[in-house]
């Protein structure tokens, strides 16, 4: 197809009314209309006119949400689940600096992220490109 002909397919594509698309104008009509009918199938796949979901299944999670945020004792569930994030976080983030003094003897933020001018260890590409 022509780089004209996929032009006049794209403003068809573009028009409302897809029952009165005339493909008449093209060298191969057929192909024309194949391809009418895929770009109009990637066309209602991506738009938001079609649901992705069941009818009120938005509905039914964020009531199920509403509910959980609504019972006792929520605050609680949050405030350790935040508590045992950082301090996993903070524990991946002293294993990390440990292994970067065992194996090179370096220490420091500096060293971990390359900023170190005497060093030209740079911890992150070394994790790509040896592990």
């Amino acid at each position: 197809m022509k780089k004209k002909e996929l032009k006049k397919l794209l403003r068809l594509v573009d028009h409302h009314d897809h029952k009165k698309a005339d493909f008449s104008g093209f060298r191969n009509p057929e192909k024309a209309r194949a391809a009418y009918d895929e770009l109009l199938a990637y066309r209602r796949t991506s738009s938001d006119e079609e649901p992705d979901f069941s009818p009120f299944f938005t509905d039914a999670v964020m009531g199920k949400i509403a509910r959980f945020a609504q019972s006792p004792g929520f605050e609680e569930y949050l405030s350790r689940l935040f508590s045992r994030v950082v301090s996993y976080g903070l524990t991946a983030v002293v294993v990390m600096l440990l292994t970067l003094y065992v194996l090179h003897g370096q220490d420091g933020f500096s060293a971990l992220f390359g900023n170190d001018p005497a060093s030209d260890i740079n911890f992150i590409s070394l994790l790509f490109y040896e592990f």
